[in-house]
C-alpha cells in the first residue's frame, strides 16, 4: 500500500512538469572580455557572438539562466524536504513551487535497449525495476517535446525517437494518452526480443502503472499545460538575461563545460598537439582535464546535469566555439550525445564524443563499459545503443568536424573567415566548435596545426600578433632578462654550426653575415663544415676572420666528402652540446641563409621567451620550440619552412594554403607560426637536444632535413617560424646554378644579393634622391658611379670564358638582313653570353633611373642592343666620329682607367672628352646632337658594355 502511494505521488509530480532533458543554456555568445586578464597587448581583442538560436522561439530555447542552476540540485514542494538530484533518476529545480523534472528518453527506455545493454539489467533490484517502469510511463510526453530542428539524416537515425512537430498542447497530450496502448504492445514486443524474464516483468508492471495513472494524468493535464506555458515565458526572459550578461564562454556562466583528453597515441604534456588543444580550450573557458588512467573521469559524477562533457581520446584538436555553441549543436540535432563523423572510411575512426554530462554518465552504465573511449567506440558501432542513449553521429557538423586527407582550405567547403576581431574555420557554412584530425593522416594533422594559429585569439586580422617583437625593440615585449643572484645574466653557450653543402652563388655574402651576426664572441662556439672543394679558401678565410675578431672557439672541419658524412657532422654537433656544460642552444646555419646584422641574438632571446608568449593562458609545462626565422628564397615562393604535408606523399612537406600570405611581410601576418618542417637556419634548445639522439638520421628518410623534421614531429616537439621580427634576411636561390658561372649571371634569381654585391654605395644614394655624386662632364652627357670593380671583373671573366669575339666586319652575320654595321667593333653580344634577359632587367632596375635623371622627358624606349666591346692596339684601337643608331646610349666602363692609355670618349660638337673609371656609366644621346669618337687606345686594353635604347620595332627589325 505504501509503495503504491509513493508511486502515485511520484507520478503526480512527474506529470506536472515537462521532461525536456538536461538544462540546455542559450547559444548566444558574447565574449568581449576574453583574455583580458592574461593578455598584455596594447589592443584588447573582442569576440562577438557567434551562437545560434532556433526558429521556433520559445520551443527552440534550451536553457535557464545561471542564477537558477544552483536550485536544480534538489526538489522543493512548498518548503518540504529536498530530494537529492540523483534520487529516482529525477533532477528538479525548486523555487517554492513544484520543480521541473529533467528526464531524458535514454532514462525512459532503460528496459528496451535489448542485447546492446550487454547484461546491464542483470542484478537489477526489484526497486530498480519499479523505478524503470515509472520512467517508462512518461515516455509519450518525452516524445512530444521538441528540442530543435532535425536534419533528414538525424530523423532517419533516430528512428522511433523522431520528434513530432509542436502543435496544440492539449491535442498532443490526448494523443499521447491514446498511444499508451500502442506503446505497451511495442514495449512488450521489444521485451520478448530480449528473451529475459526481468524485461517481461518490467513490461507487465509498466502496463499496470499506466492504466492506474491515466485518469490522474487527465485531471492534471490543464495544470501542466498552464505551468509549462509560464515556465517557457520565464525561460525566454532568462535566456535574454544570459545573453546580455554573457561572459567569456558566451553563456553567462550558465554552462560548465569539461574537455577531457585521453592519453592514447603517445600522449605527453607539452606536445605541440596537446598545447594547441589546451590553449584553445582555455580561451573558451573549458575545464581542461587529462584522463591519465583507465576509467570514467571524475567530472562525470556529482556535477550539474546542465554541464557539458567533450571527450577526445588523444590530445589533437582545436576548440573554436564556447560551450553555448556545443549546446546549440546538441539541441539542434535533438541528441544528448554527438559522435564525430568520419568522411573517409579508409582511416580508423576517432572515438570521441560530446554530450550532456548526465546522459554520458547514463550511457556508460547502459553500455556496460568502464571508459569513455570504450563508450564512444560502442556508440559508433551500435545503432541500437545510439538510439537508446539518444546519441547520433554528427553528420551535419554541428559540434565536430574531422579533417581528413582530402581537406584543404578554400576547397571542398573548408574556409577561414574573419569573425569580428578573430578568425574561425567554417565548413559548409557552419563553424563547428571542435575541429579534429584523422589520426592516421599526417596531412590532416598538419593542417589542423596550421589552422590553430588563427584560432588561439593571438592573431588579429588587421594588426597581426599582439605580443610579438617590434622591429625597433631589442628585447622581447613584456619579458625581462633572467638574472643570477649576483644580478648578472648567466652566460649561455651557443654552438653555431655553419654548413656549406652544395654549390651556390654569393657565398662570400652569406658567410659575411655569419661574421657580422653580433653573437657574443666569448660564449659562441663556431663549427664550420664544408662539402664543396672549390670553396675551401673562402671557408678558411671565415674561420680566420672569426678568430681575429676575438672568438675563442672556432673549429674548421676537414672537407666533408659526401651527404652521409655531413649528416653525421650535424648529429655530432648536437652531441657536443649535450656533453658541454652550459650549452643551451645550437644554431643550425646553412650557408644559403643570410641574416641581417643583430638578428641572430634577437632570435635567441625570442626563443628563450617564446613558449610563455605563445601559451600564456596557463602555467603548465611546455617544451621550448625549435625556432626559425621566415626567410624567403630570392625571386621565388620557397622559404625556410613548410607548414603543410603532401596529402599523397606523406613523407614530403609542402607549402600550406596560407604560405604566400605568411611570407608576404604584411603587418597582419606578423606572428609565430607552427610549421611541419624547418630548413637552412633554425635554433634548437637544449631540452630538445637532450631528448632526441641522432635526429638527423631516420629510418624512413635519407635526407637530413626531412629526417630531422620527422623526428621532431614524432616526438611532438613544436616547430615554430616567426614573422614577428622585421627585416630578418633572405635565402639564396640556387636553382639551376652552375659552379663555374660567375655570380653576376644570377641577377634574375638573386636580385637582392646582386645589388648588394655589384652596385656601389654612391649609386644607392643617388637612387634614394641624393644626386651629389652625379657628374656632367659635357652638355647633356652624364656620368654615374653605379657598378663596383667586382661587377667589371666578373663580367669580363664571363666574356673571356666564352672568348668568341666577333671581327670588326661591315657585314655582321649576327644581324638580320641587310645586316650592315656602319661602325663595326670587336665584341660579344650579351645575348650570346646568356645575359639578354638580364640586360632588360638591369635596364628596368638601374639604367632607367639614370635615364630619367639625365633626360626626364625621354620616350619609354627599350634595350635594342647590348654588347661587350674590346679596344686595343693592333686590333680595333678606337672608333671614328659617328652617330649611334639609338635614341640614348649607355657606356659602362669595365677597365680601370690606369690600365690603358688613350681611349677617351670625345664629343666634338660639345668640345669635351670623357675618360671614366671602372664601373662608371656615361649616358648621352645617340642620334643627331651628339656625334662622338673613341680615341685610339695606345697601350693596354679598354673594355666597355655598350647598351643602345630605341623604339621596340627597331629591336625586332635588326636583332
Amino acid at each position: 500500500m505504501a509503495r503504491g502511494l509513493t508511486l502515485m505521488m511520484m507520478v503526480m509530480v512527474v506529470r506536472m512538469v515537462t521532461a525536456t532533458g538536461p538544462t540546455e543554456p542559450s547559444t548566444t555568445l558574447a565574449a568581449k572580455d576574453v583574455g583580458k586578464d592574461t593578455k598584455e597587448s596594447p589592443v584588447v581583442l573582442t569576440w562577438e557572438g557567434v551562437g545560434e538560436t532556433t526558429e521556433e522561439g520559445d520551443e527552440g530555447s534550451f536553457g535557464e539562466a545561471e542564477e537558477h542552476g544552483s536550485e536544480m540540485k534538489g526538489m522543493n514542494n512548498d518548503g518540504g524536504s529536498e530530494r537529492g538530484s540523483e534520487q529516482d533518476g529525477v533532477k528538479t529545480e525548486g523555487d517554492g513551487e513544484m520543480g521541473r523534472t529533467r528526464q531524458t528518453e535514454s532514462e525512459v527506455n532503460e528496459i528496451t535497449d535489448g542485447k546492446d545493454n550487454e547484461g546491464g539489467d542483470e542484478g537489477r533490484t526489484e526497486k530498480g525495476k519499479e523505478e524503470a517502469n515509472e520512467k517508462n510511463s512518461e515516455k509519450p510526453h518525452d516524445k512530444n517535446i521538441k528540442h530543435g530542428a532535425n536534419s533528414e539524416d538525424d530523423e532517419e537515425e533516430m528512428g522511433d525517437y523522431k520528434r513530432k512537430p509542436e502543435g496544440d498542447a492539449e491535442e498532443l497530450r490526448q494523443k499521447s494518452y491514446k498511444s499508451n496502448d500502442d506503446r505497451k504492445h511495442k514495449v512488450t514486443k521489444d521485451t520478448k526480443r530480449t528473451e529475459t524474464n526481468d524485461a517481461e516483468e518490467g513490461t507487465e508492471a509498466d502496463e499496470k502503472d499506466n492504466e492506474k495513472n491515466t485518469a490522474k494524468q487527465k485531471e492534471e493535464g490543464e495544470i501542466r499545460n498552464k505551468k509549462t506555458q509560464q515556465e517557457d515565458e520565464e525561460r525566454q526572459k532568462k535566456m535574454k538575461l544570459s545573453t546580455d550578461e554573457g561572459g567569456e564562454g558566451g553563456t553567462g556562466g550558465a554552462i560548465r563545460a569539461y574537455l577531457v583528453v585521453g592519453t592514447q597515441e603517445g600522449w605527453r604534456e607539452g606536445r605541440v598537439e596537446e598545447v594547441q588543444l589546451r590553449d584553445t580550450a582555455v580561451l573558451f573557458n573549458y575545464d581542461y582535464q587529462v584522463q591519465s588512467e583507465e576509467g570514467v573521469p571524475r567530472c562525470t559524477s556529482g556535477e550539474p546535469d546542465d554541464s557539458l562533457l567533450i571527450f577526445l581520446p588523444r590530445a589533437e584538436g582545436v576548440v573554436q566555439g564556447a560551450a553555448g555553441s556545443v549546446a546549440a549543436g546538441l539541441v539542434e540535432s535533438g541528441a544528448a550525445i554527438l559522435l564525430p563523423h568520419h568522411h573517409d572510411s579508409h582511416h580508423r575512426p576517432l572515438h570521441a564524443l560530446a554530450g550532456w554530462t548526465r546522459q554520458v554518465r547514463e550511457a556508460v552504465k547502459r553500455a556496460g563499459v568502464t571508459s569513455l573511449v570504450a563508450l564512444a567506440q560502442r556508440l559508433q558501432e551500435s545503432d541500437t545503443l545510439r538510439r537508446s542513449c539518444r546519441a547520433k553521429v554528427d553528420k551535419a557538423g554541428r559540434v565536430f568536424h574531422v579533417l581528413n586527407n582530402t581537406d584543404e582550405v578554400d576547397e571542398g567547403g573548408l574556409s577561414l573567415v574573419r569573425s569580428g576581431e578573430r578568425y574561425r574555420v567554417e565548413t559548409e557554412g557552419r563553424a563547428p566548435p571542435v575541429l579534429l584530425a584523422t589520426p592516421s593522416s599526417e596531412h590532416a594533422r598538419t593542417l589542423l596545426l596550421s589552422l590553430s594559429d588563427y584560432l588561439t585569439g593571438e592573431l588579429h586580422p588587421e594588426h597581426g600578433c599582439q605580443a610579438c617583437v617590434e622591429a625597433s625593440d631589442t628585447e622581447f615585449l613584456g619579458e625581462e632578462e633572467e638574472e643570477t643572484q649576483e644580478g648578472k645574466k648567466e652566460e649561455e653557450i651557443i654552438m653555431v654550426g655553419v654548413f656549406i653543402e652544395r654549390p651556390q652563388p654569393f657565398l662570400s655574402v652569406t658567410l659575411s653575415s655569419v661574421f657580422n651576426s653580433q653573437l657574443p664572441p666569448q660564449s659562441t662556439h663556431y663549427y664550420i663544415y664544408n662539402q664543396v672543394q672549390e670553396y675551401e679558401a673562402q671557408v678558411a678565410q671565415l674561420a680566420s676572420d672569426l678568430r681575429e675578431a676575438g672568438v675563442r672557439h672556432v673549429t674548421l672541419g676537414d672537407l666533408v666528402p659526401d651527404d652521409p658524412t655531413m649528416t653525421q657532422r650535424k648529429n655530432d654537433l648536437l652531441e657536443a652540446c649535450r656533453t658541454v656544460q652550459g650549452c643551451s642552444w645550437v644554431l643550425h646555419w646553412s650557408a644559403t641563409a643570410f641574416l641581417n646584422p643583430g638578428i641572430a641574438p634577437r632570435l635567441i632571446r625570442l626563443a628563450t621567451h617564446l613558449h610563455p608568449s605563445l601559451y600564456h593562458h596557463h602555467h603548465h609545462h611546455h617544451r621550448r620550440p625549435v625556432l626559425a626565422p621566415a626567410l624567403r628564397v630570392q625571386q621565388g615562393d620557397e622559404a625556410s619552412f613548410w607548414r603543410g604535408i603532401n596529402n599523397k606523399n606523406t613523407s614530403m612537406p609542402e607549402p600550406s594554403w596560407d604560405h604566400t600570405s605568411v611570407i608576404s611581410g604584411n603587418s597582419s601576418m606578423r606572428n609565430h607560426w607552427r610549421a611541419s618542417c624547418l630548413r637552412e637556419l633554425y635554433i634548437i634548445p637544449r631540452d630538445v637536444i637532450i631528448e632526441l639522439t641522432t635526429p638527423y638520421t631516420h629510418p624512413l628518410y635519407s635526407n637530413a632535413t626531412l629526417a630531422f623534421c620527422a623526428a621532431l614531429r614524432d616526438a611532438g616537439v613544436p616547430m615554430v617560424v616567426t614573422t614577428a621580427v622585421q627585416n630578418l634576411g633572405v635565402l639564396v636561390n640556387t636553382t639551376g646554378y652552375n659552379l663555374g658561372a660567375p655570380d653576376v649571371t644570377t641577377y634574375l634569381k638573386n636580385a637582392d644579393f646582386w645589388r648588394v654585391s655589384y652596385l656601389t654605395p654612391q649609386w644607392r644614394d643617388i637612387a634614394a634622391g641624393n644626386l651629389s655624386a652625379v657628374l656632367r662632364p659635357c652638355h647633356e652627357v652624364y656620368q654615374f658611379p653605379a657598378f663596383n670593380d667586382q661587377f667589371c671583373t666578373d663580367l669580363l671573366r664571363l666574356a673571356y670564358a666564352r672568348n668568341k669575339w666577333s671581327p670588326a666586319l661591315k657585314q655582321d652575320p649576327r644581324k638580320r638582313a641587310p645586316g650592315r654595321e656602319s661602325v663595326p667593333t670587336v665584341d660579344q653580344w650579351a645575348s650570346d653570353l646568356g645575359l639578354g634577359e638580364m640586360m632588360d632587367a638591369l635596364y628596368e632596375d638601374v639604367l632607367k633611373k639614370q635615364l630619367m635623371i639625365s633626360f626626364p622627358h625621354s620616350n619609354p624606349d627599350v634595350v635594342v642592343a647590348s654588347q661587350i666591346a674590346r679596344f686595343r692596339p693592333g686590333e680595333m684601337p678606337g672608333l671614328p666620329s659617328h652617330h649611334d643608331a639609338s635614341s640614348v646610349t649607355f657606356h659602362v666602363h669595365l677597365s680601370p682607367s690606369d690600365l690603358y692609355q688613350g681611349g677617351e670618349l670625345e664629343f666634338p660638337r660639345q668640345r669635351c672628352r670623357v675618360k671614366a673609371g671602372a664601373g662608371d656609366v656615361v649616358v648621352f644621346p645617340g642620334r643627331l646632337t651628339h656625334p662622338k669618337a673613341l680615341r685610339d687606345v695606345t697601350e693596354g686594353e679598354l673594355h666597355k658594355l655598350i647598351i643602345h635604347l630605341d623604339m621596340y620595332h627597331i629591336k625586332l627589325r635588326h636583332f
